[in-house]
């Protein structure tokens, strides 16, 4: 049995017993997660596969590995054919998958389908970019999860004794404390000499020691990155022997795949050639022969190789990455409509560096200088370089050719820009409708000017009718970029006209039609818009948490920063001043979101209590020029910032018609009526005004604290249960900022309002308990002896309580607990 792992391993081996079990098991790099899955699987059949970082492009790969004897016409077919079959031989056997945070979509849907009709064990690596997308698409299938954590103290000391018996006490504390509890670190550094402190560092000391030979072999095993052929490893018995490698059924792989990854950095320029020219013959797909070929220098090969993965490629998601290998290996000289043409691939699959490197020369042939210019100008705008983009769509449309296609593009890109920096809608909508008709008249596709014609679209309903239509018919001519961009707007349509419903139904859809198309960026995409309807709909901290995971993950410039900028207005509305500043510091200077930048600053100090500071983000807001939706959707926090801070209401401006914003007419006057003392009016405008603002709950709630806080001023006798049952709400929202006004309202009336309740933040039972200890003055060593958890634990709780109930201090936060009780 493992060290420390016991109960997992045995919940592992009574799960597998159900032929219809599934179970995951989710853990660091290195915690050991293939040793335990590997030791509760001992006496079981077991067909294993698992997930490469190096053809985490190739469909099914992870179930291929584990069902060789399926022959290769099975792997064509979409996900429910795959599972079929693969049900129909799997019997009895359990069917391992692991490092499923590389796997790729196909294989994600057909374990989804998998789970209750074979026995499924898999594995993810928690923190890999990949890990979270994993999960969620095993979300619908309440799979068990153990998560994995490092060992314990005593436990890792036991581990470090077993691999070097004899060790002093002060030599095991020093291996237990650098390692964190993660079992490979543990080994690494109990095997290497001196005061190693990283794996990186380990590795380094253990190479030292190898012979050539060894080093080849891992190197090429590194650099494959996935088994390899026994026969083809030099001196695999050996580096089994080091334990750095294993053998399974005449394949050997690196023990670990984080020593692939860390070993992969080591590797010299010449090893590196030397390997990749041996690992061309050992390639099972002709793009990795590609990539192989390109880095062993054999240009000529690689290029030919990765055209005839182009040609067998099924989807855009495959078909996009391998063109841009194919224009990298080829002649820079001889090649460049296709370096161009790949360019443009890179774009529309969100490779933005490949596609920044293509055209980094400009072509002499103006039709490819025009199309070159545009791929840079598109760039430019998915990084928020919006200075950049202008200049650049101004240099691509003036070398334009006459009557070509790209010039029709150029005149879709300028109603674009016209659109999203001049802020002028009538002007785009009439560039885009020509664009339409030039289009029709050269015999051009009109779908890019039709998707155009409906962003700019004077009417919502028009809006929504003409990017449905043209994600319709980019769907049916096979424009899978028009497709997924036509529809990342409409979403935008239905979203701003408080369609939430329509608009997450369609993320869901697109989700799916992403992975169809291998599409895994795209579907990043539409991961940040699901993320902006939960926000609009008040799902604070789960904006919060799905933030987090999504700012890990590859996403291109611009969805970036639009996280960034919801998560940043979640953590205003849930109280955090300092979270949300943080969240705005990576918006400043990027043309395309200082307006963003300036709305989070201005809700976050608003909400705060600090409404001067919140005013003071009016100006510069303004003079970026923001369009109607943005006016007006900002519109009352310059309103509720100047009546907090005693200054003119600012001039009302002419208001946007969006059903998102039906609510804000209603707030605005009422903060008026607030203003001028005409209460009784002010009281009804808040309360019609947190009615229209439907799923907006976070403006909901301000605006009914408004009615709440007119009536005490009215002296109104339903103003003490009003601003309650708002305060309530509020808390059960985590809307910290309205749950803190409605308590400094109670207090007016003469109600004792608990500081925990006033901060509108519920503890958990554990924080509770920990915070209770503190206040009665244990140490954090008293408090983890006596609720028998660890230090670090305490001192995390102490954390959240501070941050929950907006205490600077250990002891600022021991006091207000202390004036609660008294």
């Amino acid at each position: 049995m493992l060290i420390g792992r016991g109960s997992e391993e045995a919940r592992i081996r009574g799960i597998v017993t159900d032929v219809r079990s599934c179970i995951v098991v989710h853990g660091e790099a290195g915690v050991g997660k293939s040793a335990l899955v590997r030791a509760a699987l001992a006496d079981a059949e077991t067909r294993e596969g698992g997930a490469l970082s190096t053809l985490s492009w190739l469909p099914f790969l992870p179930l291929r590995r584990a069902f060789t004897d399926l022959p290769d016409a099975v792997w064509t077919g979409d996900a429910e054919h795959v599972a079929s079959r693969i049900e129909a031989v799997a019997g009895d056997d359990v069917v391992l998958v692991e490092d499923l945070h590389w796997a790729d979509p196909a294989t994600l849907q057909a374990l989804g389908l998998l789970a209750g009709r074979v026995r499924l064990v898999l594995t993810v690596r928690r923190g890999d970019p990949g890990a979270e997308t994993a999960l969620a698409a095993l979300a619908d299938v309440d799979a068990p999860r153990i998560d994995l954590d490092p060992l314990e103290d005593a436990d890792a000391a036991a581990l470090a004794l077993r691999l070097r018996p004899g060790m002093s006490p002060d030599e095991v504390d020093s291996i237990v404390d650098r390692s964190g509890g993660n079992p490979l670190l543990v080994e690494e550094l109990t095997r290497s000499p001196g005061d190693v402190t990283s794996l990186e560092l380990s590795l380094l000391a253990r190479c030292r020691a190898l012979p050539e030979e060894q080093l080849d072999g891992l190197a090429l095993l590194s650099l494959a990155g996935r088994p390899l052929p026994e026969a083809h490893v030099p001196v695999a018995h050996e580096l089994a022997e080091s334990g750095l490698t294993v053998t399974r059924d005449d394949e050997v792989s690196i023990r670990h795949a984080l020593i692939g990854e860390v070993f992969g950095q080591l590797i010299s320029q010449d090893r590196a050639v030397r390997c990749h020219r041996l690992l061309v013959n050992l390639a099972q797909h002709p793009g990795e022969r590609a990539q192989h070929l390109l880095a062993a220098g054999d240009r000529a090969a690689a290029h030919a190789a990765a055209m005839e993965a182009v040609d067998s490629a099924s989807t855009p998601g495959e078909r996009w990455p391998l063109l841009v290998t194919a224009a990298e290996a080829a002649d820079p000289e001889s090649a460049t409509e296709l370096r161009v043409a790949a360019a443009e691939a890179a774009v529309r699959g969100l490779q933005l560096d490949a596609a920044e490197r293509l055209v980094s020369d400009l072509p002499d042939d103006l039709e490819l200088r025009a199309r070159s210019l545009a791929v840079r100008t598109s760039i430019a705008f998915q990084q928020g370089r919006w200075v950049d983009y202008r200049e650049l769509l101004a240099e691509a449309t003036a070398v334009a050719p006459d009557g070509s296609p790209i010039q029709t593009r150029l005149m879709v890109t300028n109603a674009s820009k016209v659109l999203l920096m001049d802020r002028d809608s009538q002007q785009a909508h009439e560039l885009a409708l020509l664009a339409m008709e030039t289009a029709r008249a050269r015999g051009h596709s009109t779908g890019e000017a039709t998707k155009m014609a409906g962003d700019s679209a004077p009417t919502m309903a028009e809006k929504v009718r003409l990017l449905r239509d043209a994600v319709q018919v980019a769907r049916d001519s096979g424009n899978s970029f028009l497709e997924v961009t036509s529809a990342l707007n409409l979403f935008i349509s239905l979203l701003s006209d408080a369609q939430v419903a329509a608009s997450r139904e369609l993320v869901r859809e697109m989700v799916e039609r992403c992975r169809e198309l291998r599409l895994t960026r795209w579907e990043l995409c539409f991961d940040t818009c699901e993320l902006t309807a939960a926000a609009y709909c008040a799902d604070l901290r789960h904006v919060v948490t799905e933030g987090a995971r999504l700012l890990a993950e590859p996403l291109r410039p611009i969805d970036r920063f639009d996280t960034l900028a919801t998560v940043g207005s979640a953590h205003a509305q849930l109280g955090e001043l300092e979270q949300a500043l943080a969240c705005t510091a990576e918006l400043d200077g990027h043309d395309s979101h200082v307006m963003a930048y300036h709305q989070v600053r201005g809700t976050a100090y608003l909400l705060a209590g600090q409404a001067e500071r919140a005013h003071d983000e009016h100006a510069p807001f303004m003079a970026m020029n923001p369009d109607g939706f943005m006016v007006t959707d900002a519109a009352h926090i310059w309103a509720w910032a100047a009546f907090d801070a005693g200054l003119p209401l600012p001039e009302r401006p002419p208001l946007a018609d969006a059903g998102l914003l039906d609510g804000v007419s209603a707030e605005l006057s009422g903060i008026s009526a607030l203003e001028s003392g005409e209460l009784a009016e002010a009281h009804d405008l808040f309360l019609e005004a947190a009615t229209a603002h439907g799923p907006r709950l976070d403006r909901a709630m301000l605006c009914r604290w408004g009615a709440g806080e007119a009536a005490r001023l009215a002296g109104r006798e339903e103003a003490r249960t009003l601003l309650e049952e708002v305060a309530e709400q509020a808390r059960d929202l985590g809307l910290a900022p309205v749950a803190v006004r409605c308590a400094r309202s109670l207090r007016a009336l003469g109600v004792r309002v608990p500081t925990s309740r006033a901060s509108g933040s519920v503890l958990s039972a554990r924080e509770e308990e920990v915070t209770v200890l503190a206040a009665t003055g244990h140490t954090d060593a008293e408090i983890a002896a006596r609720l028998g958890i660890a230090h670090r634990t305490v001192q995390t709780h102490i954390a959240n309580a501070r941050r929950k109930l907006g205490a600077s201090s250990r002891a600022q936060l021991v006091a207000m607990l202390a004036a609660e009780s008294a």
